[in-house]
């Protein structure tokens, strides 16, 4: 077996190997806290805030307390 490819293999599996642990995260929760929130100002922080931001991170939860 060449040096070559030798070193191709070993690559390949270090990335496969980094690639696993990447993509196996725990689920975090943020708690966010906000002083002045009202039931409307919560309901929009949910809808245009924290829902989106879950969505494209689906490995976090956000709660917001007020």
């Amino acid at each position: 077996m060449s040096w070559k490819l030798l070193g191709l293999v070993m690559t390949v599996v270090m990335i496969l190997s980094l690639g696993s642990f990447c993509i196996a995260q725990e689920k975090v929760k943020i708690t966010w806290w906000y002083e002045q929130t009202t039931p409307e100002n919560l309901q929009a922080m949910e809808k245009n805030i924290a829902k989106p931001y879950e969505e494209a991170n689906p490995n976090i939860d956000i709660e917001i307390c007020g």
